[in-house]
């Protein structure tokens, strides 16, 4: 069977058959090629009375939908995120804490324990206690919305790949060949 003028093949080939261009977004005159421009028109570029583009199929894949006009591309290489793409969530966070066995010597917390009470002005020991951990349940954090808050997490610098698995070849278009009939 001949190959209809306007069908698009895979090539595993470095150079395009006589009769095929590749499908690369290449720019032909309108007055070389007239039955290919009859099928493909302007629809992937060109200026309509001069010149037509062929499809570009180099960085994209082929699809087919009812739902969107022939010519038209979706899709994207790379998606940058945005704090519009995190919705608020939590997250829990398991841990012990230590506490100290020593007697409470200081009223500051700061680099301290919490400790077995000494005065009653004083709850916190220089050191810590091994082994010694306060109860799960006594220790509650608050992280506030850190995700909200641009200043102290940055998500324009994550860019993801949104690329599937896939292997490389050709794209060819036939410019030569049989004019496709209408049923």
């Amino acid at each position: 069977m001949e190959p209809c003028i306007g069908e698009i093949r895979m090539f595993a080939g470095n150079y395009p058959p006589a009769g095929w261009f590749f499908c690369n977004g290449g720019e032909l005159a309108i007055s070389q090629y007239t039955p290919l421009y009859t099928i493909i028109g302007t629809r992937y570029g060109g200026n309509g009375t001069d010149s037509f583009n062929l499809p570009n199929i180099i960085t994209g894949v082929i699809g087919a939908d009812m739902d969107y006009q022939l010519g038209t591309t979706r899709g994207d290489h790379f998606v940058e995120f945005g704090l519009d793409h995190i919705p608020p969530h939590s997250h829990f966070i398991n841990g012990r804490m230590a506490v100290s066995t020593v007697t409470a010597d200081k009223n500051d917390p700061t680099g301290n324990y919490f400790a077995v009470t000494g005065d009653a002005d004083k709850e916190y020991a220089k050191t810590a206690g091994f082994g010694v951990y306060m109860a799960g349940d006594m220790l509650e954090l608050e992280l506030g919305d850190l995700v909200r808050d641009e200043s102290k997490v940055k998500l324009s610098d994550f860019i993801l790949g949104n690329l599937q698995p896939y292997l490389c070849v050709h794209y060819i278009i036939c410019a030569e060949g049989e004019f496709p009939q209408r049923p």
